[in-house]
């Protein structure tokens, strides 16, 4: 619930909370997110104090990541080949599967 509010009013606070009450909210909430942090990435949000701001470099530093799952994925869909002997079947599942993971990643491939 820290998390939630503390993100979504972002550095103002709201008029019904005071002052006290919304900085230990929001450090709360700081520390709630940086729970799910992986140790190996932990280094670079350990000294943000604001959740606002370190939620915004959690999304920025995985959008980056998804954009280049993107541009992979469609580069193994841009050289996928049947190779003579193998199963069409197999074929189409390899297909099927990288279609399948663009749809994870929210992308819409045009007709």
């Amino acid at each position: 619930m820290y998390a939630k509010l503390s993100v979504q009013y972002g550095k103002g606070k709201p008029d019904k909370i005071d002052a006290l009450t919304w900085e230990v909210m929001h450090l709360k909430a700081a520390a709630y997110i940086r729970c799910f942090i992986d140790m190996t990435i932990y280094n670079n949000f350990n000294e943000e104090t604001s959740a606002e701001v370190l939620w915004k470099k959690i999304g920025f530093m995985f959008e980056n990541k998804k954009a280049a799952n993107i541009v992979f994925i469609f580069s193994k869909i841009v050289i996928l080949r049947y190779q003579d002997g193998s199963s069409m079947v197999e074929h189409l599942n390899a297909f099927q599967g990288l279609i399948n993971q663009t749809t994870s990643q929210e992308v819409l491939l045009a007709d």
